[in-house]
C-alpha cells in the first residue's frame, strides 16, 4: 500500500464529517480532506503514540480554526466525548428550547392509552399539556432565556425542519444540533479570543452559524466560563481561551476537558512552559496547530516529546488536494509545486565595500558624532549598491558624488583622532564608491533581473524591492525598458511587508531584489503566495543566506513522518518519505552568520538614529521609548507609543474625505501625515478658537484639574502607588487606561466621568472634588470642540488638496518624493510628509527628541501635531 492509497482509505473509512457544508470567502464548500484526514490520524497517533502532538499545516489563517472544529464536530458525532441528554433528569417547570421554539417541560410519564409508552409532556403559551412519545420526541436543549413561551405551531414548525434535514442525509448537522447542551466535556482552544470569535461569526455550517451547533464560551483569567449566543445552560462543546493559564483554571474549577488545541500561529508558547508542563501532568491530550513558517521554532515542544506531523510536499497528495478555490486550497497547491532559486552574482567592489563597513556596526557606537555620521552616509550608499535594480538617475548621482565629498572632507577631520585600520578602511570604502560612480552605473542585479524576463516572459510577476525605492518609479523604470524588447506583462512592484500581507495574489512569480533578512525571506518563501520565487544576492548577501536556508532546511526536517507512518498508522505502508533530507551540519562561520544582523534595512535605521538613542545610565524621567519614521526629504521623527498623529492619507489619495488619528503602530510606509511649523497642536490651536469664539476660554484650565492632580500625585508617589490605591477606591479601570491618563495630552476628561470621584479621593485634592460636575461639563465641550476643529481641518485640506490635484496637478501620490507645502484658511502654513520608513523597534531616546519632525542637517524644524 502506498501513502496515497492510505489517505483515500481512512477517509473512505470514516464517514462523520462527510456532507457538512462549511461556509467561506462566500462560498459553500465541503469540509477540506486534508482537515478531515487529519482529524482521523491525530486519533491514531493519540493511541499509538501519545497524547502530545502537532499538525503543521502550509496555511496559518483557516487551516487551524477549521482543524478544530471538525475535531470538535468529530468529538460529538462519534461520541468520543460524553453524551448526557437524559429527559428523566429534566425538572418540572424547566424551559426547553428547540430550535426558535420555547417550552416549559412538565414531566415524563406513561401514556395512559398505550401502557408501556413513555411520554414527554410540554406546556405552550396556547396548550396548557401535550404529550410526545419519547422515543419519537426531538432533542430539547435546555435554556434560561426570558422570553415567552412560544405556540404550539412554533414546535410543529421546528421539528418538521429536523424531519426535512434528515430526508436529504443531514443526519451528522441534526445529531450535533440536538447535542447543543448536552455534551459532557469540552475542547479547549487557545488562540487569539478576538480572532476566534471573529472566525466564529464569519464561518458558518450548513448555512447556519457556529453557535446554533455547538455551545460555545469564553474564558477569563479566573476560568470562569461566559456563553456566547443563545442563553443556553449546559457544558460547552467549545471553550475560547487566550491563555493556557485560563484553561488550567478552567479545569481547576471542575469542567470536564476533552483535549486542549493550541493555535501556535497565534501564542508564543515560549511564555508560557510552566502553564504547560502543569497542564501535561493533568494526561489530557494536546494538540498543536501552527504553520510551516512558526514550525521551525518548536524546540521546547520536541523537547517535551511532542509528535510533530507535517503537510508537505511530500505527505500531500492529489487525494487531499482541494478545488474549491478557497485560501487554504491555493496554499496547499502552491506549497506542493513552489520553487525557489537563488542567483548568485559576483560584485566584487560591492560586496568588499559592504563588508568592510560592516565589521565596524558595533564598534561605531563609540566614535564620536561625526564618525557616527559618515558611517551612516556610507552605509546608506552601501544599501543603495546592493539593494538597486534600476540605473540611478543624473540626480541621484550627483547627490551620492556630494555626500562620498562631504565624507571625505569629514574623514579627513578625523584622521588623527581615530584608529589607522579605521582611516584606512573608511577611506578605502569612499575610494571604491567615487570609482563605481565613475561613468555610467549599471548594476548587475539590474541587468541579471533583465536577462531573466526576456528569456522567461512571464505574463505578470511581482518585484519585491527594498523599503527604500520608490515602488512607482521602479515599476516605470522596468515597464518602459522591457516595452523597448516588445515585452509587455504586467508588473507589481511592493516592499516586503506590503507582499507578506497581501492577501489576494496576482500570478505566480515573484522576484527578490536582495537577501532582506532571515525574517522577511522566510515569510516570503513559506507563506506559499507564489510557485515561483526568484533571489537575487551578490557575495557579502551570500554568508546569510546560506548559513538560514541550511538552517530552515533542517528545522523542516519530516523524518518525524516516517516514524508516524510505521508507528502509528501502518507498516505496511511502501516507500513512505524514504526522500527525508538528511539533517545538515553548520560550518563555524554559517553558525556565526546566524548570530549575526542580517536585516540591512535596520542596520541603515541604527545608523542613521544611532546619534538620538540613550544607551549606558540614564534618568528614567527624560527618556522614553520611541520608534523611528522616515520622510520623504529627509526628515524624520521619533514618536513614542500612543502619540496620535493625524493622518490624510485617505485625503491626498481621495479615497475618503476625513483626517484620521493614528498612533505609530498603525502607521503604514506610503502613508501622509499632516504637520505645521510650530510648538502647538493644530487640532487643539482651532478648537482653542472655538472655546474662545464661545466665551469658554477657561474650560481648557477647568477640564485639565483632574489630570493636574494625578501628575501632581505621581511628583510624590509612584505610578503602581497611584493605581493600586485607585482600585482600592473603587476604580476598575486597567494599569494602561490610569498610565494614559496621566501620560497622555490626548485625553480631555476620563471616558467614565464617574472616574473622577476616585482621582479626587487618592490624590485628596478638595478643589477637583468641589468642581467634578464643571470639569465634566468642560470636558465634554472641549471634545467637541475637537471634532469640531478636526472636521474644519479636513474640509480646509481636502479643498487645498483637491485644488491641486484639478488645476495644476502637482499632487501625484505616487511619486512624492518632497514635502508638499500649503497654506489653509484658520490654520496657516502646514507640511504633508509621506511616510517612507518604519523603525523595526523602539529605542530608548531624551524625552525632548520625541514626537517632533527632525533634520539630521538643520536641526529641529517642526512639532508633530
Amino acid at each position: 500500500m502506498y501513502w496515497a492509497e492510505y489517505l483515500t482509505d481512512i477517509l473512505n473509512q470514516d464517514k462523520s464529517l462527510d456532507n457538512i457544508k462549511v461556509n467561506m470567502e462566500g462560498m459553500s464548500v465541503d469540509l477540506p480532506d486534508i482537515i478531515k484526514a487529519s482529524v482521523f490520524m491525530v486519533e491514531k497517533m493519540i493511541s499509538h503514540q501519545g497524547q502530545n502532538n502537532i499538525f503543521v499545516f502550509p496555511d496559518d489563517n483557516q487551516a487551524p480554526f477549521l482543524f478544530m472544529l471538525s475535531k470538535v464536530i468529530h468529538n460529538v458525532i462519534s461520541g468520543n466525548v460524553e453524551n448526557q441528554y437524559s429527559p428523566e433528569q429534566f425538572e418540572a417547570g424547566q424551559l426547553l428550547k428547540i430550535g426558535n421554539c420555547i417550552t416549559q417541560f412538565l414531566g415524563i410519564g406513561d401514556n395512559p392509552m398505550y401502557p408501556g409508552t413513555s411520554m414527554i409532556y410540554l406546556k405552550f403559551s396556547d396548550l396548557d399539556r401535550y404529550g410526545c412519545p419519547l422515543d419519537m420526541a426531538p432533542y430539547f436543549q435546555i435554556t434560561d432565556t426570558k422570553k415567552r413561551l412560544s405556540k404550539k405551531a412554533s414546535y410543529d414548525k421546528e421539528k418538521k425542519k429536523i424531519n426535512v434535514a434528515a430526508s436529504e442525509g443531514k443526519k451528522t448537522i441534526n445529531d450535533l444540533k440536538a447535542l447543543l447542551t448536552h455534551i459532557g466535556e469540552s475542547v479547549c482552544y487557545v488562540s487569539t479570543v478576538a480572532d476566534s470569535e471573529r472566525k466564529a461569526e464569519e464561518l458558518k455550517i450548513d448555512g447556519e452559524q457556529l453557535f446554533q451547533y455547538l455551545l460555545v464560551a469564553k474564558a477569563d483569567y479566573e476560568g470562569e466560563l461566559h456563553f456566547y449566543k443563545g442563553k443556553y445552560v449546559g457544558t460547552p462543546a467549545l471553550i475560547f481561551s487566550s491563555q493556557l493559564s485560563y484553561v488550567n483554571e478552567v479545569i481547576s474549577r471542575g469542567t470536564k476537558v476533552q483535549s486542549v488545541i493550541i493555535n501556535l500561529n497565534e501564542l508564543d508558547i515560549n511564555t508560557q512552559l510552566d502553564d504547560l508542563d502543569y497542564l501535561m501532568k493533568k494526561k489530557i491530550p494536546i494538540l498543536c496547530v501552527v504553520d510551516t513558517i512558526k514550525s521551525m521554532e518548536l524546540e521546547e515542544l520536541k523537547n517535551r516529546g511532542f509528535n510533530i506531523w507535517r503537510w508537505d510536499a511530500e505527505s500531500i497528495v492529489d487525494r487531499v488536494c482541494g478545488s474549491s478555490g478557497t485560501f487554504l486550497d491555493k496554499k496547499i497547491s502552491t506549497c506542493i509545486s513552489s520553487s525557489v532559486e537563488y542567483h548568485r552574482l559576483t560584485a566584487p567592489s560591492i560586496s568588499e565595500a559592504f563588508l568592510r563597513l560592516y565589521k565596524y556596526n558595533r564598534k561605531i557606537e563609540e566614535e564620536n558624532p561625526r564618525m557616527n555620521k559618515i558611517f551612516s552616509s556610507l552605509i546608506h550608499l552601501a544599501y543603495l549598491s546592493v539593494r538597486s535594480i534600476c540605473d540611478i538617475t543624473e540626480s541621484e548621482h550627483s547627490r551620492a558624488v556630494d555626500l562620498l565629498d562631504d565624507c571625505a572632507n569629514s574623514l579627513e577631520i578625523e584622521k588623527s583622532f581615530i584608529d589607522p585600520q579605521m582611516y584606512m578602511d573608511f577611506e578605502k570604502t569612499i575610494n571604491s564608491y567615487y570609482e563605481l560612480l565613475d561613468g555610467a552605473v549599471t548594476f548587475p542585479k539590474t541587468e541579471e533581473i533583465y536577462k531573466l524576463l526576456i528569456e522567461k516572459r512571464f505574463p505578470q510577476f511581482y518585484i519585491i524591492c527594498s523599503n527604500q525605492d520608490n515602488t512607482e518609479r521602479v515599476k516605470r523604470y522596468w515597464e518602459d525598458r522591457l516595452v523597448k524588447s516588445g515585452y509587455r506583462p504586467t508588473i507589481y512592484v511592493v516592499y516586503p511587508k506590503e507582499f507578506i500581507g497581501l492577501k489576494n495574489v496576482y500570478g505566480d512569480i515573484a522576484i527578490l531584489s536582495g537577501w532582506f533578512s532571515a525574517t522577511v525571506v522566510k515569510q516570503i518563501i513559506y507563506s506559499y503566495k507564489v510557485k515561483d520565487i526568484h533571489v537575487f544576492t551578490y557575495e557579502c548577501e551570500e554568508v546569510w543566506r546560506r548559513a538560514h536556508t541550511k538552517a530552515w532546511k533542517n528545522g523542516l526536517n519530516n523524518e518525524s513522518n516516517r516514524s508516524i507512518v510505521k508507528k502509528s498508522f501502518s507498516d505496511k505502508i511502501e516507500k513512505a518519505f524514504e526522500n527525508a533530507e538528511i539533517i545538515e551540519i553548520l560550518d563555524s562561520n554559517e553558525s556565526e552568520a546566524l548570530k549575526q544582523q542580517d536585516d540591512f534595512d535596520l542596520l541603515v535605521q541604527e545608523s542613521r538614529y544611532r546619534q538620538y538613542t540613550i544607551r549606558g545610565n540614564y534618568d528614567e524621567n527624560q527618556v522614553v521609548q520611541a520608534k523611528p519614521v522616515g520622510f520623504v526629504g529627509g526628515e524624520f521623527a521619533l514618536f513614542t507609543e500612543g502619540h496620535k498623529i493625524l493622518c490624510v492619507t485617505k485625503i491626498i489619495n481621495q479615497t475618503g474625505k476625513q483626517i484620521e488619528k493614528k498612533d505609530v503602530e498603525s502607521l503604514e510606509i506610503g502613508d501622509f501625515i499632516v504637520v505645521r511649523e510650530a510648538d502647538k497642536d493644530i487640532i487643539r490651536e482651532v478648537a482653542d478658537r472655538i472655546l474662545d469664539a464661545n466665551g469658554k476660554a477657561d474650560y481648557r484650565d477647568t477640564a485639565a484639574l483632574w489630570k493636574e492632580a494625578l501628575r501632581i500625585e505621581e511628583a510624590f508617589s509612584s505610578l503602581d502607588s497611584i493605581y493600586n490605591r485607585l482600585i482600592e477606591a473603587g476604580c476598575t479601570r486597567n494599569y494602561q487606561t490610569v498610565k494614559n491618563w496621566i501620560q497622555s495630552d490626548d485625553q480631555i476628561i476620563p471616558q467614565d466621568p464617574g472616574d473622577l470621584k476616585y482621582i479626587a479621593e487618592v490624590t485628596g485634592d478638595s478643589v477637583l472634588m468641589e468642581k467634578m460636575d464643571e470639569v465634566v461639563e468642560a470636558g465634554r465641550f472641549i471634545m467637541t470642540a475637537h471634532i469640531k476643529s478636526g472636521r474644519i481641518l479636513s474640509e480646509r485640506l481636502s479643498e487645498c488638496i483637491a485644488t491641486k490635484l484639478i488645476n495644476d496637478k502637482s499632487i501625484d501620490p505616487f511619486n512624492i518624493w518632497e514635502p508638499i507645502e500649503m497654506e489653509l484658511d484658520d490654520v496657516g502654513a502646514v507640511k504633508v510628509l509621506k511616510i517612507i520608513d518604519i523603525g523595526q523597534e523602539y529605542i530608548t531616546v531624551d524625552a525632548s527628541n520625541s514626537n517632533k519632525i527632525m533634520d539630521e542637517e538643520k536641526e529641529n524644524i517642526l512639532w508633530q501635531e
